[in-house]
């Protein structure tokens, strides 16, 4: 943070200097931090509908959210992700870096009672969380649908080659090596739809419930008009939960998501053993398939080239995997009227997102691309088996 706001943003450094541990920032969360600022625009907007703002301070709230979106001012959000309190440390370190924009622009309001009104850190994050998820949702979609098509591409281009099937490691009998890669292109187009029905949840929002969701210090007109406003600075279609009470109590939309993230992690780490166990030799393993190298193999072992990529990708799964029992702790854990653990799962679920659809997209373009069968290995594993079988 830079030392001439340092004093302006005494809350935020207090908050850093008393609770923050794991040195994950708000700024490492672009599609959150983004979010939470159109949340604060929207904000800004229905109450200037609602008659607790000028238009002038409105216009200022505005354009500081617009503003504050850009890179050269993330380091302005300091705040630790993982902090007690439902994540007030989040959303005072965005009041005040309003604060100080708006102030630094000659317009100087209240955080409480101009920037923060109608508002609650619950209703707030709950709905910056589902917004900034649901498009990190749709970036995975496109990634696993790129997927699917480059292994049906694969199959396609396999098609004739017969190798050894196997199963308990043990040989079974000859099978194409397309239907392997057909396999792995209907398990992902399964899991794509799966996370496809599960963030559209997410489109469903609780801004104008405050705290425990009976809209408590929030005006009828701001929470008539608050959604449409969202939607306006948004893009997206986004609609109020029916119960806000549910809302705020339970985060089960955020447990779905990522069950089904664990889910696609538990078949890509398959996937990606099969493609490290059928790259493996080229001497002295299956050898059917070459994996291209990403980077410059064992200085060891001269010549060596190690599956990269596909082990990039099991790391990125083992994460997801830990991730989810974040995500369910938090889930449990939650108490009564507020489950105030929601911003642990929702950041858990970022991190899955991002960590599968770069991984995926990476083994896409620089592995499965340019991945050969080495149809004569193939044939070989086959005519050995048929000489055991005659002989």
């Amino acid at each position: 943070m830079e030392p001439k706001h340092s004093q302006q943003f005494e809350l935020t450094e207090k908050a850093i200097q008393t609770h923050a541990f794991s040195r994950r920032a708000l700024k490492d969360y672009p599609f959150f931090l983004e979010a939470l600022l159109q949340v604060k625009a929207a904000a800004a907007k229905a109450n200037q509908a609602a008659g607790h703002l000028s238009e002038i301070q409105r216009e200022a709230l505005v354009l500081a959210c617009e503003t504050l979106q850009m890179p050269e001012y993330c380091d302005l959000f300091q705040a630790d992700v993982f902090q007690g309190g439902g994540g007030i440390a989040i959303h005072t370190n965005v009041n005040e870096a309003l604060h100080v924009f708006t102030s630094e622009e000659g317009i100087v309001l209240d955080i409480k009672n101009q920037i923060n009104k109608s508002q609650s850190t619950a209703d707030v994050l709950s709905t910056a969380s589902g917004i900034s998820l649901y498009r990190l949702g749709i970036q995975a979609l496109h990634v696993l649908q790129a997927t699917e098509k480059m292994l049906l591409e694969k199959a396609q281009e396999f098609e004739g080659i017969q190798t050894m099937a196997r199963t308990c490691l043990r040989d079974a009998m000859p099978a194409p090596l397309s239907k392997l890669f057909e396999g792995y292109a209907q398990v992902t187009a399964r899991h794509a739809q799966s996370l496809s029905d599960a963030i559209q949840s997410l489109r469903e929002v609780n801004l104008g419930g405050t705290v425990i969701g009976s809209g408590e210090g929030a005006s009828s007109i701001y929470q008539e008009k608050v959604i449409s406003f969202l939607n306006e600075v948004t893009g997206l279609s986004l609609n109020r939960k029916d119960n806000l009470y549910d809302a705020a109590q339970n985060i089960d939309r955020l447990g779905r998501v990522s069950s089904v993230l664990a889910d696609l992690a538990a078949s890509w780490i398959k996937i990606s053993k099969d493609l490290r166990l059928m790259g493996s030799g080229p001497a002295a393993g299956f050898d059917e398939i070459t994996l291209p190298e990403a980077i410059p193999g064992s200085s060891f072992f001269s010549g060596k080239v190690n599956p990269t990529l596909p082990e990039t990708v099991l790391q990125a799964c083992f994460l997801v995997l830990g991730n989810h029992r974040c995500v369910q702790a938090a889930e449990e854990h939650g108490e009564l009227y507020l489950n105030v653990f929601e911003t642990l799962a929702v950041i858990k679920t970022y991190e899955s997102l991002e960590a599968l659809s770069v991984a995926l997209d990476k083994l896409n373009q620089h592995c499965l691309k340019n991945l050969k069968a080495n149809s004569q290995s193939c044939q070989n594993w086959v005519r050995q088996w048929e000489e055991k079988q005659n002989g």
